[in-house]
């Protein structure tokens, strides 16, 4: 055995220090159970003196799983290592929840604070300038607090680590000793003490961590680099990410710098090179960190000092040179701000070599919010604040955005006078979001564009890019949409289509199931439609869109979105619309740009990735009309792919304008937009007849006026395609909403010419500032332009804010004028009348259930979801004395371009428990037939969002079929099997027949909206999922059987019983 190396796996020294880890980590496990219990009991009566016990009992916890995560993975048996890296994870969570709840307990009870000599010195070797932790570290000792028990600790007796004799063997004391210095055996950074910059937190642990828990099977091909290089702007973390990667690995750690190795007496430098390596051999597996390594490693010229050269020369060898062995354990890892510098022969032994970017806006928040509170001063900001905070500070490095804290810090401090501050228990106000934005306008970005510019180059040209997935990255890696099998399509149809039905019509839908299970003629389709997926990776997608392509009905209300922004705070001050318009334009256009960039962040559930498709169809695009159907025209391109148009319409009293929102590469800022905005207001008169009003007319009747119009003139094409190539479009609307359900109502059909409504989005801001938004459904889901919604007034400034004014407009607004024929101004006459009509047809109101929300339910491990649909349904038969067909929409956006699948949510479970709930059966039987119902429910979610459903596979078969009978006059016709012209089909939903359209919009506390019921009988379903409580957006047709109101009322009483059913099964649990 080499000197310095490790005895074998599994030695007696090896399993002892696995078996304390094991010891100390279920010991810290333990304690907190008992904490919790103690909390648990203390909630009523807020007791000071449970706190304290409670407070110990976590510091005993935290002792004992700080002592799990000391132990290093190399000191433990091979065949462990990977279990033990899984469990210090789950140790560093549970070390941060009781740290946060001591801190809190500590608080509560005005416990002294320890000196800063007391803190624990591994937490203090983590903070480095310019690097926030993930999870600020708990550093408070308060004195009252006594610990009586110690958790066991591996002991340094047990430890292989190489003595100091061993280290130097080999080497010239004269230099071995002074790089001894430089050893860093333990440098206490964790890589979840690293924010942001996760993915290449994810490609150092692919290549150092990995590795060290599983040599074995990392050899050969799969054999670890020897150099990494991580380059990246200053102040981003580098340096940090390189010790915590050692630390992980538990590896000795040299930390060298262009001192450790230079001298002023010729050869010393070579000498003091080999010297290392040497020491690093001995001390293997290790890792040597050269910060700035350019200072020392720059490309090579016949210029340059003899000396440097040699230096240079004598690190290549011993980096990668002949004298080496492939198996040495030695990895070097660089870190450099100015990676062009370096020689090729330097950047060739780094293959691997990754940027550090500026962190993105989410990385911002993180880091901001951690480093607030590990110095307790964000008391006074929410998350909206801090989301405020980082989207305007893009741009920041890591180290910026610590002294932007520490400025916004000093603001309030400023406010208080000499005398007050030199009195002892001087009290400083709690941080306000206004205080950070002084201090953004002292605290600039350190990082120019040219250096980012250069970073860039450098990643492309030599690089791996590392600044986290591009938006659209990871679309051709998703899987292809799966066709289900006849049989079970076939089952599932029969458990929810019969449910409805008599015994007869049973007897006739089992026949007409059992005729298409046996077809020849669907199992030709079967294999056409399967043929289908195999060359296209998503066999529906073409016609899906067709699906709503094909409808003719006006857009509105039949299939557009439409939602009402929270951010519109109402105000009698007519100023305050345009400073909201502009905000809203602006923030919105950040998105538009973000999603051009590609950094909007990929979507995951559970960690599986979802299709970004929607997100890139979001911006740019029109549902032009035409016939037999309308086309679906998109305009959108991200900056790699080219230009793409930058403006957006505006309508402001009929009149169309062309607004460009970037100039100069940069988004166009809310001060020069209100400006336009104010010229477009004063210069927009009332057009009585306005062809904005023709987007509202049937489908066939607006592609023939759309025809008519651009035929009368070349400026009259020229506008509608400004128009159609826009962003989106800004409506500045003259009308106030007095309540809710009129703001809901007027999104969907306040006025003809509020809206284009062939476009994917127009945001409307209603002269009170209330900001509503309507969309076109069918080239995306309401989730995704809701999304973008919250995102614009995460950001946005509220109310009325100052606006620096100007001489004159940077540029002048376009106005679109368009030339009207007799017959169009007749059109348009006639298309207002029939908006009116139809806009008295429907209703919309919110039900806002402030029984429980997420919070309450998640406790219980309940899905609140599932909750909902079971609430609607017994809603509806609370009304209506029946059960009626109910879907609702479960993602298939695992898949590629995957949008929705239907779950058919009535199940001979669910209906068993409405009657039980009918009958008032004890609370025991009701609540095992819930839990039944509920157990049914989710078991259809599962497999619609696998792609397992009914609807989509039954719609697949009828186009094949149809594109079957397409294929000429003297080609025979397949008749439509009968289980489509059976009863079962529509009384179960097929063909849109639900009398309970709904769909789960999401859990912020944000934007909420709807689209309109399916059925002119039934009812239209949109919630929110919140913290406390739930809120529905419902909808229905006037003059028919359904009665909203009682809807309403009914679904408060279902989830109110619910709720009470959710309590009872808690009490039970327990006895």
């Amino acid at each position: 055995m080499l000197s310095g190396l490790r005895p074998n796996a599994n030695s007696p020294e090896e399993i002892k220090v696995y078996e304390e880890f094991c010891r100390n980590f279920e010991a810290g496990r333990k304690y907190i159970a008992i904490a919790l219990g103690i909390d648990e009991r203390n909630k009523a009566c807020e007791s000071k003196k449970l706190m304290l016990e409670a407070a110990e009992h976590y510091k005993t916890a935290m002792n004992y799983l700080k002592a799990a995560n000391a132990v290093k993975i190399m000191e433990c048996p091979v065949s462990r290592r990977s279990e033990v890296h899984q469990t210090r994870e789950k140790a560093d969570g549970y070390l941060k929840s009781a740290q946060d709840r001591f801190l809190e307990l500590t608080s509560k009870l005005g416990l002294s604070l320890p000196s800063a000599d007391s803190t624990d010195s591994s937490s203090s070797r983590s903070r480095t300038n310019g690097t926030a932790p993930a999870s600020a570290r708990n550093r408070y000792s308060p004195a009252r607090v006594s610990v009586s028990r110690r958790p066991t600790s591996t002991s340094s007796s047990t430890r292989s680590t190489p003595t100091r004799d061993s280290l130097l063997k080999g080497v010239d004391k004269k230099f071995g000793e002074a790089l001894l210095d430089e050893m860093l055996e333990n440098t206490g950074v964790r890589l979840s003490d690293v924010a942001g910059a996760e993915t290449a937190k994810a490609a150092l642990e692919e290549a150092v961590i990995l590795p060290a828990l599983n040599p074995a099977l990392f050899s050969g091909l799969r054999q670890p680099v020897k150099g990494i290089l991580l380059f990246g702007p200053p102040g981003n973390g580098k340096t940090m990410l390189a010790k915590a990667v050692a630390s992980e690995a538990g590896q000795t750690f040299f930390n060298i710098s262009a001192s450790s190795l230079t001298s002023k007496w010729v050869g010393d430098s070579e000498k003091t090179v080999r010297s290392l390596f040497t020491i690093a051999r001995n001390a293997q597996p290790s890792i040597i960190f050269i910060d700035e390594i350019d200072s020392i490693l720059c490309e090579r010229s016949s210029k340059e000092a003899d000396a440097s050269r040699r230096l240079k020369t004598e690190f290549l060898l011993q980096f990668d040179g002949a004298a080496t062995s492939s198996e040495d354990r030695i990895l070097v890892i660089g870190a450099t701000n100015r990676p062009h510098e370096l020689d090729d022969a330097v950047l060739r032994r780094f293959p691997k070599r990754i940027m550090l970017g500026l962190p993105d806006e989410t990385a911002r928040a993180v880091l901001i919010c951690e480093t607030l509170k590990r110095h307790q001063a964000d008391s006074g900001l929410n998350d909206r604040d801090i989301r405020w905070i980082a989207s305007n500070s893009e741009g920041y490095s890591n180290s910026d955005l610590v002294a932007l804290c520490k400025e916004a810090a000093m603001v309030p401090v400023r406010a208080i006078s000499r005398e007050k501050l030199a009195t002892a228990g001087t009290k400083v106000r709690s941080l306000k979001v206004s205080d950070f934005a002084d201090a953004l306008k002292v605290i600039r970005p350190s990082t120019n564009e040219r250096v980012l510019d250069e970073m860039k180059h450098f990643a492309t040209r030599a690089g791996q890019s590392i600044m986290g997935e591009k938006t659209f990255s990871l679309q051709d890696s998703l899987p292809s949409l799966t066709v289900p099998t006849i049989d079970e399509t076939m089952d599932r149809y029969l458990n929810t289509a019969t449910v409805l039905l008599t015994p007869d019509e049973i007897a006739r839908t089992k026949k007409a199931v059992e005729e298409f299970r046996k077809s020849k003629h669907v199992e030709f389709m079967q294999a056409a439609l399967e043929d289908k997926a195999k060359k296209e990776k998503n066999w529906l997608e073409e016609w899906w869109y067709d699906a709503y392509l094909e409808m003719r009905l006006p857009l509105v209300p039949y299939t557009s979105l439409a939602s009402i922004n929270p951010a519109g705070l109402r105000t009698s001050k007519r100023e305050v619309q345009v400073l909201t318009a502009a905000e809203s334009t602006h923030h919105m256009m950040k998105v538009w740009q973000k999603t051009r960039r590609e950094q909007i962040p990929i979507m995951k559930s559970r960690g599986t990735v979802w299709d970004m498709k929607q997100n890139y169809v979001l911006f740019n695009s029109n549902r032009t009309p035409g016939k037999p159907k309308d086309r679906m025209d998109r305009y959108f391109k991200t900056d790699s792919e080219g230009k793409c148009p930058s403006h957006v319409t505006v309508l402001c009293r009929g009149s169309i304008w062309k607004m460009e929102m970037e100039v100069n590469g940069e988004i166009r800022s809310p001060d020069d937009t209100v400006r336009i905005l104010r010229h477009i207001q004063k210069e927009s008169p009332h057009v009585a007849q306005s062809p904005i009003t023709l987007t509202t007319m049937d489908r066939d009747q607006w592609a023939e006026a759309r025809q008519e119009l651009a035929g009368v003139s070349r400026e009259n094409e020229r506008n509608l395609r400004i128009i159609e190539e826009s962003v989106f479009v800004l409506t500045l609307s003259d009308d106030v909403c007095p309540s809710e359900e009129e703001a809901l109502r007027y999104c969907m059909m306040g006025r003809s010419e509020q809206a284009w409504v062939d476009k994917n989005m127009n945001i409307i801001i209603m002269a009170d500032s209330q900001i509503l938004t309507q969309g076109e459904h069918s080239n995306l889901d309401a989730i995704v332009m809701l999304d973008a919604g919250n995102q614009m007034a995460a950001v946005m400034r509220k109310g009325e804010w100052k606006v620096e004014e100007a001489a004159w407009l940077s540029d002048l607004p376009e106005r679109l004028n368009f030339q009207l024929t007799t017959t169009l101004v007749n059109k348009i006459n006639d298309a207002d009348s029939q908006f009116e009509k139809l806009k008295q047809s429907f209703r919309a109101k919110v039900v806002r259930f402030t029984g429980y929300g997420n919070d309450r339910l998640k406790r219980v491990k309940i899905y609140t979801d599932t909750v909902v649909q079971i609430a609607l349904q017994l809603a509806f038969y609370r009304v209506h004395g029946r059960f009626g067909p109910i879907y609702e929409t479960a993602s298939i956006r695992k898949f590629f371009h995957g949008r929705t699948e239907t779950v058919r949510g009535l199940t001979r479970e669910m209906k068993m428990f409405g009657e039980a709930v009918k009958e008032r059966k004890e609370e025991k039987e009701q609540l095992r037939l819930f839990k039944d119902a509920y157990d049914a429910h989710n078991k259809l979610m599962a497999e619609a969002t696998n792609a397992r459903g009914v609807d989509r596979h039954l719609y697949g078969i009828r186009k094949s079929l149809q594109s079957l009978n397409s294929g000429g006059k003297c080609q025979p016709k397949l008749a439509l099997p009968s289980i489509f012209t059976d009863d079962a089909w529509k009384k179960s939903g097929g063909d849109g027949n639900f009398l309970l359209s709904t769909s789960f919009i999401g859990y912020a506390d944000g934007v909420y909206g709807y689209v309109c019921a399916m059925r002119e009988d039934g009812y239209g379903t949109f919630y929110l999922t919140q913290k406390d409580q739930i809120l529905l957006t419902i909808t229905d047709y006037v003059g028919t059987k359904s009665d909203l109101n009682a809807y309403g009322r009914e679904i408060e009483w279902a989830l109110n019983h619910l709720g009470k059913l959710i309590e009872f099964m808690e009490k039970t649990s327990k006895l």
